[in-house]
């Protein structure tokens, strides 16, 4: 059965106008998705995460439904977006679980806004581009550079702007790192596109994180497993 949210708009700390949709009601749990998707790439984890919270599903500045004012796309930004959405909501304290991209950001936000998040589950984030295995980082190379010359041509980087996101490193020095004290879960599975010395090395860097390696699984696992994948991370939400 397909559940119903409820779309929003609103306008951004610069006026960028953001999309997202709102399920159910309760603690919040606001959802982050990967590079040049939107907020429906957690579709298979809406029944699961509903029992429990109110589930936001965000699209990213520049990506989906939402616009980006900027000639850039930063971290930054992003996560000066979910504080103004929180704040269009009402919301003091959310969840953040983001994916890829989207996992990068969730520790920016707690980083940015540590009495504003309650914990994170980082699903397959990595530290810069060298910690994606060698095959898929080689691919993101060749999307760069076609999406800047389709850019150059068309006379429009937005495209660009938002692969380029793939290839920065999370903004955040090892001493800031180190001040993140949001519970955290890096869960990945032993066949992502990242590797293993990455998310060994995230889960190091932050006080309170822990790593959940998933034996089989891939950088996909919410989608291709979203039963096991919302078992892990709803076991780590719900432990006091």
């Amino acid at each position: 059965m397909k559940i119903k949210g409820q779309p929003k708009r609103f306008k951004s700390f610069d006026e960028t106008e953001i999309y997202y949709e709102v399920y159910g009601t309760g603690f919040p749990i606001i959802m982050l998705h990967g590079n040049h998707m939107n907020g429906h790439y957690f579709k298979g984890q809406l029944a699961d995460f509903m029992q429990h919270f109110q589930v936001i599903l965000m699209d990213s500045r520049g990506q989906g439904k939402s616009k980006n004012n900027q000639d850039s796309l930063t971290y930054e930004d992003m996560a000066r977006d979910i504080f103004a959405l929180m704040k269009n909501e009402q919301i003091e304290q959310t969840h953040l679980l983001g994916y890829s991209d989207g996992a990068n950001l969730a520790v920016v936000f707690a980083s940015m806004f540590p009495d504003n998040v309650g914990k994170i589950v980082m699903n397959s984030g990595n530290l810069t581009a060298s910690g994606v295995r060698l095959i898929p980082r080689t691919g993101i190379y060749f999307e760069e550079l076609g999406t800047w010359l389709w850019g150059k041509f068309w006379r429009n980087m937005a495209s660009f702007e938002v692969v380029r996101l793939m290839l920065k490193p999370i903004p955040l020095t090892e001493e800031e790192f180190s001040k993140v004290l949001t519970p955290a879960q890096i869960l990945v599975g032993s066949l992502d596109f990242i590797k293993k010395t990455e998310s060994d090395k995230l889960a190091e860097l932050l006080p309170n994180g822990r790593l959940e390696e998933v034996r089989w699984m891939t950088h996909f696992f919410a989608k291709t497993n979203p039963k096991k994948f919302n078992q892990t991370a709803l076991d780590f939400l719900l432990t006091n």
